[in-house]
C-alpha cells in the first residue's frame, strides 16, 4: 500500500472512529485543533494520522489518562503548544512536577499555568 492510500485509509477509519464515537465533523475538527494538529487531516503525516487515531479510537481510555476532558481553556492551549513542540503528555507532566511540585494541571494557579504555556511557546519557536 502506498503512503498517500494509506494516510487516506488512516483519514477514514479516524472519521469513522470519530462518528461512532458521536462527534460531528465540526466538533471532530475544533477538538483537532485544540489538540494541536490544525483543522485538516489531510494535512497530517502519517505519524500524527496514527496518534489521532490511537485518541479517537480509545476516547475514554484517553479522556482518563490524560485528563483531555477536565482541561480548562489555558489547559487546552498548553496541550495545543505540546503537540507543536513534539512533547507528550508524560514529559509535560515532568515539566509540571519539576517546576511546580504539581501533579497535574489543574492542580497548577493561573500564574504557574502562564509559566508553562510560556516555557512550551519557548519550545514551539
Amino acid at each position: 500500500m502506498t503512503t498517500e492510500k494509506y494516510g487516506k485509509f488512516l483519514r477514514q477509519k479516524i472519521m469513522a472512529s470519530a462518528s461512532v464515537q458521536g462527534f460531528s465533523s465540526e466538533e471532530f475538527h475544533d477538538m483537532l485543533q485544540e489538540w494541536g494538529y490544525g483543522n485538516s487531516l489531510r494535512k497530517l503525516r502519517i505519524g500524527e494520522l496514527k496518534e489521532v487515531r490511537a485518541i479517537v479510537n480509545d476516547w475514554n481510555y484517553e479522556k482518563k489518562r490524560y485528563g483531555l476532558g477536565k482541561l480548562d481553556k489555558q489547559g487546552r492551549f498548553a496541550w495545543s503548544l505540546m503537540k507543536q513542540a513534539g512533547w507528550n503528555w508524560e514529559r509535560l507532566q515532568k515539566l509540571i512536577l519539576s517546576k511546580y511540585k504539581a501533579t497535574h494541571w489543574n492542580a497548577l494557579n493561573q500564574n504557574e499555568k502562564r509559566g508553562i504555556i510560556n516555557i512550551l511557546k519557548g519550545y514551539v519557536k
